[in-house]
């Protein structure tokens, strides 16, 4: 199989997935809204979430850097190192690995499960630079903060 062929058919199970995901919460009368404590919905609780949660495993199996140029709300640049452990608002002290380029509350809601990352890529929404297999292993530590932010 190609990339692209593995590609799409990814795309085609996470956007049926979500589809049928917001039919049952529609159904079940459970629609979230957001609402919650602000502090928590901002870039930069997003990214201290992600870092507590980076173990020596993902640190091992990652081992990049990550760099998030947001617009928006709450425009700014964030790192995440994979190497050190490390995170912050800024620039990394090293090279970049993968730069990721969208609006403030895109990448809040990718965090929390709103917005799936492949239906950004493919709407324009997320803009990625370097290496897209790397950028793919990130999505486990989102899956993480998801299952968190839904206790």
């Amino acid at each position: 199989m190609t990339f692209k062929q593995i590609f799409l058919i990814r795309f085609r199970t996470r956007f049926i997935s979500e589809s049928n995901m917001k039919k049952q919460s529609a159904k079940s009368g459970s629609v979230s809204d957001g609402a919650g404590s602000a502090s928590s919905d901002t870039p930069e609780a997003v990214v201290d979430e992600m870092t507590s949660m980076i173990t020596p495993d993902m640190l091992a199996e990652i081992g990049k850097v990550f760099v998030f140029e947001l617009s928006g709300d709450h425009p700014g640049t964030f790192y995440m190192d994979f190497k050190s452990g490390k995170s912050g608002k800024g620039q990394p002290e090293g090279s970049t690995d993968v730069t990721m380029k969208l609006a403030s509350s895109d990448f809040v809601d990718m965090a929390r499960g709103k917005l799936n990352s492949t239906t950004a890529f493919m709407t324009g929404k997320l803009k990625i630079e370097g290496d897209m297999f790397v950028a793919m292993k990130l999505e486990k530590l989102m899956k993480k903060v998801q299952s968190k932010s839904k206790l």
